[in-house]
């Protein structure tokens, strides 16, 4: 797994508990993000490869195998408002499907509902890095949106459902929490 914008590392801690995956690699341009992360929310090595780069850069370069799960939550600030670090344009999404599995999902934060339809209408194709299925949560006291996406269809009819699975209390914990699962149309 793979995620692009670290922050204080509560992503990659939730993906531990609840998912357990064999590796988890962070990508982080902020040393103070790292720090924080390691010293305050227990990122340590062995939970997560953390590396100090330009996520861009980093996975322009990256050679290795494809990830199960990518996600891109890569924002930074400009007067006081979240404002997203690499635009989600098509050379963008085209890369980050590019180091996507065959089966893999991409899940990215978005601000406006209107970058998510944007974002899903590129992604979507007939390409073998065409990702044709796409998902919009939100949660009633925050304005963000996270999009996600993926090449077929791989989701039973409730994502609560998946989450319960799990067997982890975690899962059980996400099931219960308000959040709103809507497919984007075209």
């Amino acid at each position: 797994m793979l995620v692009l914008g670290v922050g204080g590392g509560t992503v990659i801690q939730l993906l531990r508990q609840c998912i357990q995956p064999e590796k988890i690699i962070g990508i982080e341009f902020d040393p103070i993000h790292i720090s924080v992360a390691r010293r305050f929310f227990g990122v340590t090595p062995r939970v997560a490869d953390i590396v100090q780069a330009d996520a861009a850069s980093w996975l322009h370069a990256y050679k290795g195998q494809a990830f199960d799960l990518i996600v891109d939550d890569l924002y930074g600030e400009f007067d006081g408002e979240p404002v997203r670090s690499v635009e989600s344009d098509s050379g963008w999404l085209s890369t980050l499907t590019k180091n996507l599995s065959k089966d893999g999902v991409l899940v990215m934060n978005f601000v406006r509902i209107q970058d998510l339809r944007e974002s899903a209408s590129m992604l979507r194709g007939s390409g073998a890095n065409s990702l044709d299925l796409a998902f919009r949560l939100s949660l009633p006291a925050y304005e963000n949106l996270i999009g996600a996406f993926m090449r077929q269809e791989q989701v039973p009819s409730s994502l609560r459902q998946v989450l319960r699975a799990t067997g982890t209390s975690c899962g059980a914990a996400l099931a219960k929490l308000p959040f709103r699962t809507q497919r984007v149309s075209r």
